[in-house]
Order: C-alpha cells, then sequence, then structure tokens
C-alpha cells in the first residue's frame, strides 16, 4: 500500500532548505480496511513466491489487525522525490527531479 503527497514548496535561505517531516511520526498514510489490508498483504505474498504455508502464517499474524500503522504492520518511508525548478545561468526555466530510494 502506498500514498503519495501533493508537491510542496521547501522554504530556504542562502541556499539552504531544510527538511522536515520524514519520521515515522508525521508520514502521512492511507486509511485502509482490514479487507484491503489482508488483499495487499495477499498481493505481496504471491508476488514474492511464498508457499502457502508462509501465506497462512501473515495473514494469521495480521487476524486482528484494523489499521496499517498498528502493530505488527508499521508505516515506512520507501522513496522521497524532490523535483527542483529554477532558472539556469541564460535564463531558461529548468526541472529537475531527484529520487531516493530506500532499503527496506
Amino acid at each position: 500500500m502506498s500514498n503519495t503527497t501533493e508537491w510542496q514548496a521547501l522554504p530556504g535561505s542562502k541556499g539552504t532548505y531544510t527538511i522536515s517531516g520524514l519520521d515515522g511520526r508525521h508520514l502521512q498514510y492511507s486509511k485502509a480496511s482490514p479487507a484491503q489490508i489482508r488483499k495487499a498483504l495477499g498481493r505481496a505474498v504471491r508476488a514474492h513466491r511464498m508457499s502457502k504455508r508462509k501465506e497462512k502464517e501473515w495473514l494469521n499474524s495480521i487476524a486482528r489487525v484494523r489499521a496499517v500503522n498498528q502493530p505488527p504492520l508499521s508505516v515506512t518511508l520507501r522513496s522521497v522525490i524532490w523535483k527542483i525548478e529554477g532558472k539556469d545561468a541564460r535564463g531558461r526555466n529548468f526541472q529537475k527531479q531527484v529520487r531516493v530510494d530506500l532499503p527496506i
């Protein structure tokens, strides 16, 4: 399950931009029903080609889970994309995107 947020302008001064809100407490996540959570887990287990026994173990471990941030589940940051817009030395507009993928 993933969640993508809108672009936000970063305030900065003298070429320094402070990035905040990437810690676990401030991450936004999608609301999901228990059925959606089980369905997503089933897809992930099949994508990783796990055995039926392992799939059953995973489904049993989330039997009482009602939200995506409830243990044994957790909300983690997987990737961040920064969009950089500006003008070059010749006055032409440019746009670049920098993506950082974080290991699981």
